[in-house]
């Protein structure tokens, strides 16, 4: 197994490089939060990018060129870099050309050490980073599981995309344009007909209940889960002219009673262990107690879904749906998650796919 890590190690930098160089050729707008003579310029100087211009605001953009050059942001994290970010997208860039500043550090570790080992998975994992090194001992005490998921895997898209993640994370390699794919949820292996039971756990504001029913207008009832107080109102308000709806303000879980529940912006809320001021107490109850009979099972519940999972297992065993489950909220589930659902059911075909530019929205897909 290390040897494939090694192996798509090599392969995912030498595209890397040549992806965000093929961007960089473009023209480079670099943007720095403090408007200092940007060391970033003199080292994509120094590697051949030679149109580049770095900007102190929006307002010293051409937007006669935007269209076909890159964006590289200096200084601004989170939301601060998505707002800025976003300002340039509605002046016509396209947002796969925006950068932060750790892909441009990533880019210049690839390029500038052609000659070290990269073959050697230590090389480019940051063991200082305290996460990263608890993610990277994960990975070697669970080699075996490991190796057998990805055996299980059903093509071989899957199994690329399940390395690239794993090591994505170990060595903090930002972009994920590599196996990005499209149409989240509704995947063309995944099949979807009339009468369809779904449960969207995670129904946010409703906005995959939309892309449900714009798939399919003749689903027969839908099952939505939103613990969230102020998004729940949003998911109704946005729903309520769909008919055959059930709302529960409620989680799941394995096992039903009071959990502490982080209230966080974004669609980041999610029950914790934590202390923080943002906890209130909210009810989950395991899927198992609806005793329904659902088509399909959606979660993306922020790192709650091996619980909810359990909770659901008899309901998943006796009816097999076709499931939707993020993996990406902790590092293990991309392991743990596969193999619990085989252990349900094992003769469910496991797919695994991408959905986003950067480390969320990733989703393993169980096809009866």
């Amino acid at each position: 197994m290390k040897k494939l890590f090694e192996d798509e190690l090599v392969k995912m930098n030498m595209e890397y490089v040549k992806m965000l160089s093929s961007k960089l050729e473009m023209g480079i707008y670099i943007y720095d939060n403090e408007y200092q003579p940007s060391l970033y310029e003199l080292h994509l100087k120094k590697l051949g990018f030679q149109n580049i211009k770095t900007i102190k605001s929006i307002n010293d953009v051409d937007t006669k060129t935007i269209k076909n050059a890159s964006l590289v942001v200096i200084g601004l994290k989170d939301r601060d870099y998505i707002d800025y970010v976003i300002k340039f997208i509605d002046l016509g860039m396209l947002w796969e050309n925006t950068f932060a500043k750790k892909d441009i550090d990533y880019f210049i570790k690839c390029v500038t050490n052609k000659e070290a080992k990269i073959d050697d998975l230590d090389y480019f994992i940051s063991i200082d980073d305290a996460i990263i090194k608890e993610n990277y001992n994960k990975l070697k005490e669970n080699e075996t599981l490991i190796a057998e998921i990805y055996n299980k895997l059903f093509e071989d898209d899957s199994k690329k995309i399940f390395l690239r993640t794993i090591l994505k994370t170990l060595v903090d390699c930002p972009s994920y344009l590599d196996i990005y794919s499209p149409n989240q949820y509704l995947c063309d292996f995944v099949p979807f007909g009339d009468g369809e039971i779904i449960v969207d756990a995670g129904a946010y504001d409703g906005d995959t209940i939309k892309q449900f029913a714009e798939k399919n207008p003749n689903f027969t009832y839908i099952y939505a889960f939103e613990p969230d107080s102020e998004i729940f109102f949003k998911l109704v308000e946005n729903t309520k002219h769909y008919n055959n709806i059930d709302y529960f303000s409620v989680g799941l879980s394995d096992k039903s009673g009071n959990y502490k529940f982080c209230e966080l912006e974004y669609g980041a809320s999610t029950f914790c262990n934590s202390h923080n001021q943002h906890n209130t107490n909210k009810l989950a109850i395991p899927g198992d107690l609806l005793e329904i009979k659902p088509t399909f099972i959606k979660m993306d519940i922020e790192g709650f879904e091996l619980n909810a999972l359990k909770g659901f297992q008899n309901t998943i065993k006796r009816f097999t749906p076709k499931l939707a489950i993020c993996v990406y909220h902790n590092f293990e589930d991309i392991f743990e998650i596969p193999l619990f659902v085989k252990s349900i059911n094992p003769s469910y075909k496991l797919f695994l796919r991408h959905h986003s530019f950067n480390s969320s929205e990733t989703v393993l897909y169980a096809i009866p």
